[in-house]
């Protein structure tokens, strides 16, 4: 909710809950129908052998809460889904998806949004699980595929044939040490979330390869995030707690300078497990940081100039959840917070 007169937050309230059946992800997505952009939410949920993606959207008159939308749920009959992730290319968002069956291990199942209906135009199938993420290198557009089950990190690049089929083509492997997730930060960098408790900063420059731009050692790094505010690159990392140790968890918040990220500021915060910064539709910057702590859920921070990040509203009667995602509707000012519990979605 915002102040009318002018424009800043006063406060956060829930609006909606969703429920259901082994809640595991939810993903906003923007789908095109009539030339006209329509955001939807997938939802990935199911027991084993039951998984489904289902579809929401928002509710047209008064745009205050999600409906089921039209578009057929996604499921199969021959594995279960595993992972759900959202891809920007040419423009467009893409659903990419992971399946797994004993028959045949592993399946990536990329969807496009025609007719209604979710339409597959991708399939490759691995014997480990892989994972997504879209980049921008130069003036190409790039997915950076990854396993948590190996080292191996590839770089493969699109092309469309004149048929308009999408195909791929490999540019460059990387080895980075046990990657957990890749984020990209903006176009040309991506950050590496390793085991060995590192963040990998790579970035690409025209005519060259991707190459390491910076290792920053983080305790039990468990998420990333980032965003451009006032022309600055912010990065923010959810260093966990661990187990043994004096160390209960925290945010190390940097920003890009000249050519490295340097410690702008860090926050004591009691197991976080995962963080989302968002320029607000007021122009506020906010950092939202979910954590394990049953007393502080969600931790609403917005930033104060050089004073850093402020502690702003503790959502303190929210369920615990495993998942954060910010959901923008700039069009209408408004913006969703999404966290994400075993049986229910609360945003």
């Amino acid at each position: 909710h915002y102040r009318s007169d002018t424009f800043y937050v006063t406060h956060f309230a829930v609006a909606q809950t969703i429920r259901g059946d082994t809640l595991k992800k939810i993903v906003p997505i923007d789908l095109v129908k009539n030339g006209k952009i329509n955001l939807q939410l997938a939802l990935l949920a199911g027991k084993p052998e039951e998984t489904m993606i289902n579809f929401h959207r928002l509710e047209e008159f008064q745009r205050k809460i999600f409906v089921e939308s039209e578009i057929k749920p996604v499921r199969f009959t021959d594995g279960d889904l595993v992972s759900i992730n959202r891809l920007h290319l040419l423009g467009t968002d893409f659903l990419f998806t992971e399946k797994y069956s004993e028959a045949i291990g592993y399946k990536q199942i990329i969807f496009n949004y025609e007719h209604d209906n979710m339409k597959v135009i991708y399939e490759r199938v691995t014997q480990t699980p892989r994972r997504m993420a879209s980049v921008k290198q130069g003036k190409q557009e790039c997915i950076v595929e990854y396993s948590v089950k190996d080292y191996q990190v590839s770089v493969e690049c699109i092309a469309v044939d004149l048929s308009g089929k999408i195909t791929w083509e490999p540019y460059q492997k990387l080895t980075i040490d046990g990657v957990r997730e890749i984020i990209p930060l903006r176009a040309n960098m991506f950050a590496a979330i390793a085991k060995n408790g590192s963040v990998s900063v790579r970035d690409y420059r025209p005519g060259e390869k991707w190459q390491e731009k910076q290792m920053l050692s983080i305790v039990n790094p468990l998420d990333v995030s980032s965003e451009t505010f006032e022309g600055k690159l912010y990065m923010a990392v959810c260093s966990g707690q661990t187990k043994n140790s004096v160390h209960h968890g925290s945010v190390e918040i940097f920003v890009l300078t000249g050519k490295n990220f340097v410690l702008f500021q860090h926050i004591p915060i009691e197991t976080p497990i995962r963080i989302q910064f968002s320029v607000l539709p007021t122009g506020e910057f906010a950092l939202y940081a979910l954590t394990s702590n049953p007393s502080q859920p969600l931790i609403v921070f917005l930033y104060a100039g050089m004073a850093g990040f402020q502690q702003f509203a503790v959502a303190s009667t929210i369920p615990k959840g495993h998942q954060l995602t910010v959901v923008k509707y700039p069009q209408f000012h408004k913006e969703f917070i999404v966290v994400l519990s075993a049986n229910e979605a609360t945003l």
